[in-house]
């Protein structure tokens, strides 16, 4: 009995699968350029797994390659517009290279579609403070803390920047 030659899409998908978890666990010793060639393994394998485009991230996040972090959460957005996954990295990204203009409306339209969401607030208000537009960090920042009083970074603008 032999084999097909083409991979069934379930066998694609496991191996894609296996390929993410393999990939995972070298991001969690620092092997980050092994877990990169793995985590792009996975995607083409499985072209259309998430998963595998979200995880490819990470390692270019850990290894400070920011502008590839935003390329590869771009894929993602393509297929995925709304992904909160690939926007927070993306947004964490955008700090990490202080692009606070593009940072400040990444966080504002992400917002609007997830607006109980305490995080993109964060990212959001650091941007405004960044810009030195105190009044409309405080204001972001005491959203912030409407949604999770106690908020350490919230309440310390705050108390440093009184109105």
């Amino acid at each position: 009995h032999r084999r097909p030659a083409r991979i069934s899409l379930l066998e694609q998908r496991g191996q894609a699968g296996h390929q993410c978890v393999h990939a995972w666990l070298l991001h969690l010793q620092g092997k980050y350029a092994e877990s990169e060639k793995r985590y792009q393994r996975a995607a083409e394998v499985n072209p259309r797994s998430l998963e595998a485009r979200l995880g490819l991230m990470l390692p270019q996040m850990a290894l400070y390659r920011w502008n590839d972090a935003i390329q590869s959460g771009r894929k993602v957005l393509a297929d995925s517009p709304w992904n909160y996954t690939a926007h927070v990295r993306i947004m964490i990204s955008e700090e990490a290279l202080s692009r606070w203009e593009e940072l400040a409306k990444h966080a504002a339209e992400v917002s609007a579609r997830y607006p109980a969401d305490a995080t993109l607030l964060v990212y959001w208000a650091r941007a405004e403070a960044a810009l030195k537009r105190t009044r409309k960090a405080r204001e972001l920042y005491a959203q912030v803390l409407e949604r999770v009083p106690g908020h350490i970074e919230a309440g310390n603008y705050l108390k440093n920047n009184p109105s």
